[in-house]
């Protein structure tokens, strides 16, 4: 049987999702010289602005066109990914596994086929690997005895190295575990990638990289105040979302700190962006989880369902599909983008178990990088 996000059930815990924000769409990483006089890019914006709109069918039919009449191009193969994208996203996940398996094969040693390959190794784990654990445990990323203390965010950059927010210092370590650099503090709140670039947010404001910190100031009742900031995340290239104490609610701000608008009413403790712009957050006083409509409109996730039963989120992301990851302190709930329970991952007393974790974070590929506090240990599971 499976279980679906519903409005209804009177025990709910609260994950916030916000839907169809405009998105940086995959075209604007490509130079304007790049773009110019090519008309599969300007289709390919086309349909990814049809699809930000909330128009999927349409926008798959424009991507579709793109495969169709511009085989060779590199962005048949982003049309190709963005269809099975969307393809999840509507439930169709074997459909997209094909359609992700002729990037592979079609586009050997492009970024599109590496993309490819992980996510579809995404859907095979989570919806082929019947009768068998969704993960396993594969390595332990770093040992942060002495370390990592008090752990709030862990993210990724492209070249694997990891990114590390804790109460006292912000930490960088690369493959192996080793310290690239660590800058102690007393205020950090998070952690967030913009592309490789780091985003430490901070009660004030933020830092991008090794830049000097940018304050923020909330729009409340009509005049200007310092933020209490409890998380933030990376909506697209232009926006943040923070979420503040003072006013109890998440904020949408610039990547340089403008005031933009007030989302929701939601007294965040955690908050993770999907890929689509999609965001979910955690209630910081009640361990809510909530829906949350592009319109503000609210409806909570049920605390239980068949199959699971929340008993205290402690963080949340996502996947490159779209697939929400729930981590509790010795388990981690999923769900497909459709709002369908998919599974929950508890290694118990298997190699690797985890019993209080504290953060986590899902890479590329889908692989759960999992923080235990009392361990004081970064692990790895595949």
């Amino acid at each position: 049987m499976t279980s679906r996000w519903s409005s209804t059930g009177a025990l709910c815990v609260a994950v916030t999702l916000v839907l169809c924000w405009t998105t940086a769409p995959l075209w604007s990483s490509q130079s304007a010289a790049a773009q110019a006089g090519d008309p599969a890019a300007a289709l390919f914006k086309a349909a990814d602005a049809v699809r930000v709109a909330g128009r999927t069918d349409e926008a798959i039919s424009k991507y579709q066109r793109i495969m169709a009449e511009y085989p060779s191009s590199p962005w048949a193969a982003r049309s190709a990914l963005e269809t099975a994208r969307s393809m999840v996203g509507q439930g169709k996940w074997e459909p997209a596994m094909r359609q992700m398996e002729i990037v592979r094969l079609g586009f050997k040693g492009t970024p599109e086929a590496e993309q490819a390959l992980e996510r579809n190794t995404i859907l095979h784990r989570l919806r082929l690997r019947q009768g068998q654990p969704v993960y396993r445990f594969a390595r332990t990323a770093v040992d942060g005895r002495a370390l990592l203390r008090r752990v709030i965010n862990v993210d990724m950059d492209s070249k694997g190295r990891v990114y590390v927010a804790t109460r006292q210092s912000s930490v960088v370590l690369n493959e192996s575990g080793g310290i690239v650099s660590q800058e102690p503090t007393n205020d950090l709140r998070g952690l967030a990638m913009h592309g490789d670039v780091p985003i430490w947010f901070y009660e004030r404001g933020t830092r991008e990289g090794t830049n000097a910190l940018v304050s923020i100031a909330i729009s409340d009742q009509n005049r200007q105040r310092e933020p209490d900031i409890q998380a933030g995340a990376v909506v697209s290239g232009e926006a943040m979302l923070i979420a503040d104490r003072r006013t109890k609610a998440v904020h949408r701000v610039s990547m340089s700190g403008g005031y933009q608008s007030r989302l929701a009413l939601v007294d965040a403790a955690r908050i993770a962006v999907g890929p689509l712009g999609e965001a979910a957050a955690i209630e910081r006083e009640t361990g809510a989880l909530l829906l949350i409509a592009p319109d503000g409109k609210t409806r909570p996730i049920p605390a239980a369902g068949p199959g699971y039963m929340f008993r205290g989120p402690i963080d949340v992301a996502f996947d490159p599909l779209g697939h929400l990851y729930v981590l509790e302190r010795d388990s981690v709930v999923i769900f497909a983008p459709t709002g369908e329970f998919l599974s929950v991952f508890a290694p118990g007393s298997a190699a690797g178990a985890f019993r209080t974790a504290a953060a986590f974070h899902v890479d590329a590929a889908g692989r759960l990088y999992v923080y235990d506090e009392d361990a004081e240990r970064l692990q790895v599971f595949q």
